[in-house]
C-alpha cells in the first residue's frame, strides 16, 4: 500500500515497528525490555491496537525515542544514535520500495 493510503493507527504500528527492527531485538525481547506483554506489542506493531500514552511511555523511558516519534513520526529528541539506526533503516526500506516509506 502507497504511504500515501496508510492510516495515522498503520504509521504509528510502522513506528513502532522500526523503533524495534533499529534496536535488533525480537518482538519478545523487545516487549520484555518495554515490560508490554508480548500479545499487546504484536497488537501495536500490526495496528490491531493503539498503543496507550501509558505504554508509550515505558517505551520512551526503556529505548530513548520519544513521544513525538511514536505518535507523530518525528525524531528530533530520539537518542541520536537509535536515530541514525532509524533513518538508516527508512533509507534501506526506500531503496528497495522506491517509495515514501510505512511511518511517513
Amino acid at each position: 500500500m502507497p504511504a500515501r493510503h496508510q492510516t495515522e493507527l498503520q504509521k504509528l504500528a510502522a513506528r513502532l515497528k522500526a523503533t524495534r527492527e533499529s534496536m535488533g531485538l525480537s518482538q519478545a525481547k523487545f516487549s520484555t525490555l518495554v515490560d508490554v506483554s508480548s500479545q499487546a506489542w504484536n497488537n501495536y506493531e500490526t495496528g490491531f491496537r493503539r498503543i496507550s500514552l501509558d505504554q508509550a511511555i515505558k517505551v520512551c523511558d526503556a529505548t530513548g525515542v520519544s513521544l513525538d516519534w511514536i505518535y507523530r513520526g518525528v525524531l528530533a529528541g530520539v537518542r541520536h544514535e537509535l536515530a541514525m539506526a532509524i533513518q538508516q533503516l527508512k533509507a534501506l526500506e526506500q531503496s528497495n520500495k522506491g517509495d515514501k516509506g510505512r511511518w511517513d
